[in-house]
């Protein structure tokens, strides 16, 4: 007999309450986990529009309050997941993976399409992924994590105060129950090695959003880890492109990546394109034909490749 999952929304309200009053921090993971993880990934924007407002409404139901934070079941967060985390008004949001030699807080970006709210992936592996891998047991796995945060990480370029952080992710049904004793080994032994355990907003806190860098946002495949997942990509050039897609696209492109960006963003635009001679295609939204040889003498593919195809079509 297959019965339908609990509602632990309804369920499990006080104990959600009492976690956050405890201390810990609270957001959305998912409406319904499986549904979430096998159907997003080709679901259309009414659907994941859907899927996130459930999951939003409900935590405003037991929490009295909006979520300010998402952290995307199974990592899998496509480009209409992306557009719903900054309209939805989060703070920031934890939905991908990144190599630990590599993640940071940034930007990201899909085709071009830099998302206005920040991301935190996930930096290291999770106990799940490097169990049964190169001799990775239930016994050992404790050390083998512990050493890949022997060192610190590098530092946070955009912190307000020196930062340089990891973020782990955990499962209350692995690191709280079976793999308890092992996780209670790494929080010792990251203390240990001089780390402070701290929640994802605290990090989040001391970001200056003004300095956050762009990366581009991909989908890629993980060791111990079946299909894709959301991942931090190659560093993105945000200002140049923004000004590559104003002059390429007109008017409605121009009113949508310029006008509508902070007065932090608006004001790097300026920056980039004055040099060029190109301010009067942030006046207009047209390319003019200065502009055009400007552009053109911008173009190169060492420096830019990311923009070799835009650059060309002209």
């Amino acid at each position: 007999t297959l019965l339908p999952g609990p509602d632990l929304g309804r369920r499990c309200a006080d104990i959600m309450r009492r976690t956050r009053d405890e201390g810990f921090e609270v957001g959305i993971h998912t409406w319904d986990h499986v549904r979430w993880q096998d159907g997003v990934g080709d679901a259309s924007a009414a659907w994941t529009r859907r899927e996130m407002e459930l999951a939003q409404n409900r935590c405003t139901d037991i929490f009295k309050a909006p979520a300010l934070t998402h952290g995307a079941a199974g990592w899998q967060m496509p480009r209409h997941a992306l557009r719903m985390t900054q309209e939805m008004g989060f703070h920031y949001c934890s939905d991908g993976r990144a190599l630990p030699s590599a993640g940071t807080p940034h930007f990201p970006v899909v085709n071009a399409e830099i998302i206005d709210c920040p991301q935190l992936p996930t930096t290291l592996p999770t106990l799940d992924e490097l169990i049964g891998l190169d001799g990775c047991t239930d016994g050992n796995v404790d050390q083998h994590l512990l050493a890949l945060t022997a060192n610190a990480p590098a530092a946070i370029a955009a912190a307000r105060r020196p930062m340089a952080a990891h973020v782990f992710t955990l499962h209350a049904e692995l690191e709280g129950m079976r793999l308890l004793p092992v996780f209670e080994k790494l929080l010792a032994g990251w203390k240990d090695q001089g780390y402070e355990l701290v929640a994802t907003d605290t990090v989040y806190q001391n970001l200056d959003r003004a300095h956050l860098p762009y990366f581009e946002a991909i989908n890629a495949s993980l060791p111990g880890r079946s299909g894709l997942l959301l991942m931090q990509g190659k560093p993105f050039l945000p200002m140049l492109a923004a000004a590559v897609l104003v002059m390429v696209g007109g008017e409605r492109i121009a009113r949508r990546d310029v006008e509508t960006r902070t007065p932090a963003d608006r004001g790097r635009l300026l920056d980039l394109a004055a040099p060029a001679g190109l301010i009067a295609v942030f006046r207009s939204g047209h390319m003019t034909a200065q502009a055009v040889e400007k552009l053109k003498a911008l173009r190169d593919p060492a420096l830019f490749p990311i923009f070799r195809s835009a650059l060309s079509s002209d």
